[in-house]
This record gives structure tokens, C-alpha cells and sequence, in this order.
């Protein structure tokens, strides 16, 4: 049973790309609930094992959230979103948003050895320096400021158990209806809009024409 609503339309089930989604908006939340439920937004790691997904990360050590985790916790994953008018459509209708999202369900593991930390850190900076084009590096400063980092902060494992997905994006209105619906879009200025386009046509294989 689907622990979020999403109408059949609505469901993502092809599984590489759900992880693709998740790699290209990796700043997730993590929400757990002891006596109370709590949320911090992290970057997280996905980490594909044949058959297996597990999500790495770290918070500062001073964040409770960590010390007070037991069984299973959420993670959620956002994509493009966008506001759709009413006034787009040649027939009568409301207005509605189109959204992407994926919530992944998991065990949480605390990874305490300095090595194991430390690994999470480095990948974590590879990964979003990458882009750049002179990528920055935990090489470049002292080891004695990379400890002291360390200290401060506590990396974790998620062994991923099952995902939901939800691909909002008309694909159950008339292709004549998407089209208007993405012609607005695109004549929108934001990036969100022109997001929410490409993914209308490339997901419900609408053309220009």
C-alpha cells in the first residue's frame, strides 16, 4: 500500500529512472519520528549495489536528529514543480500543479569509524565539485583541519527497503491539452515551467509538431 497518494496515473515505477531523478536532485529530507517528528535537509550520496540502493550522508554532530533515530526513516526527493492555470486549457477545468517526487523508505545505520566518515566526506565534495572547472578538493587543507571537521559532524547509511514515486505531469489529459499546457509553460520565464515542459514531452512523448 502506497504510503502517499498518488492516483495510479501519477506512478513512476521504472526503477533506473527513479535513481537517475535522485542522483540529479540529491538534496533530499530526511524525516524520522521518535517522540516527535523531525527533518533536516542534507546532499546525499546514492549508492546503486545490484539489487540493492543504500543513501549516505552526514549532519552535524550537534543536530539531534541523530542520536534520537530508531527503525525506519523517510527520505524525500523533489524535482521541477510548477503552478498550471486554468486559463491554459480550451475546456473548462481547475487549477492544479505538476510536480516530480520520490520517497524512499530505509534503515538508518550511523557510521562511526573516522575512515568510513572521512569517505563519505571526500565523495560528497567530488561529487558536487565536479561540475566545476577547477574542482576543489579535501586535499588541499591540512589533515589537522579535516579531523576537526570530523569531529563535528556524523556520517550514516540508509539501506533502502522500498520507493514511491509520483510523475505528475498531465499525462492522463488529451494530447491536445498537453500541448497547450506546455506551450504555456514554456512562455513562462522561470525554470521550473521550462523544467515541467521537458519533462511533459519527453514523458508523454509529445512532439513539437
Amino acid at each position: 500500500m502506497l504510503a502517499i497518494y498518488v492516483p495510479s496515473a501519477y506512478q513512476m515505477k521504472d526503477r533506473d529512472t527513479i535513481l537517475d531523478f535522485i542522483e540529479e536532485n540529491s538534496f533530499g529530507t530526511l524525516v524520522s519520528k521518535t517522540n516527535r517528528l523531525t527533518a533536516t535537509h542534507l546532499p546525499f550520496l546514492l549508492q546503486r549495489e545490484g539489487g540493492e540502493i543504500y543513501l549516505y550522508s552526514h549532519m552535524a554532530k550537534a543536530n539531534p536528529q541523530w542520536n534520537e533515530l530508531n527503525g525506519e526513516v523517510l527520505v524525500i526527493f523533489s524535482g521541477p514543480q510548477s503552478y498550471i492555470s486554468p486559463s491554459w486549457y480550451a475546456e473548462k477545468e481547475v487549477p492544479t500543479w505538476n510536480y516530480t517526487a520520490v520517497h524512499l523508505y530505509g534503515e538508518f545505520h550511523l557510521i562511526n569509524e573516522r575512515e568510513g566518515l572521512l569517505d563519505i566526506l571526500t565523495r560528497t565534495v567530488d561529487r558536487y565539485e565536479s561540475s566545476f572547472a577547477v574542482p576543489w578538493s579535501l586535499n588541499e587543507v591540512s589533515e589537522e583541519y579535516v579531523n576537526q571537521l570530523a569531529r563535528h559532524i556524523v556520517g550514516f547509511r540508509i539501506d533502502i527497503t522500498h520507493y514511491e514515486a509520483a510523475w505528475k505531469l498531465h499525462q492522463d489529459y488529451s494530447v491536445h491539452t498537453q500541448k497547450g499546457v506546455i506551450k504555456a509553460l514554456e512562455n513562462r520565464h522561470d525554470e521550473n515551467s521550462r523544467k515541467i515542459a521537458g519533462l511533459m514531452k519527453r514523458h508523454n512523448n509529445i512532439s513539437d509538431n
